[in-house]
């Protein structure tokens, strides 16, 4: 299976350069991946927005559509960080574990 497009090329190195600095002393350190749930497209959105607005790296996903969605792209997911939990956790805490 191919990779999607935005996995197949890297990152422009300016921007690569800035996360770097900007999440040094997170990526030298331990940190820990979790994974939640929302349960609505609406609540995945808010939490987007409110990532955004907090100042962290957010990414969302959007699903193009051709297998599951009947040709409609449609936001499946998001990633917010990386960042620390102090950062992250008025964003996400009160969501479930997946």
């Amino acid at each position: 299976m191919p990779l999607p497009h935005d996995l197949a090329r890297p990152p422009h190195p300016p921007t690569e350069l800035h996360i770097h600095r900007r999440r040094r002393g997170w990526l030298e350190g331990s940190f820990t991946k979790v994974c939640v749930r929302v349960d609505s497209e609406e609540e995945l959105l808010c939490v987007v927005k409110a990532a955004q607005e907090a100042g962290l790296l957010v990414q969302l996903c959007v699903d193009a559509g051709r297998t599951e969605f009947h040709g409609v792209p449609t936001p499946t997911c998001c990633a917010v960080g990386p960042d620390f939990p102090e950062r992250i956790d008025p964003i996400t805490g009160h969501l479930k574990l997946l």
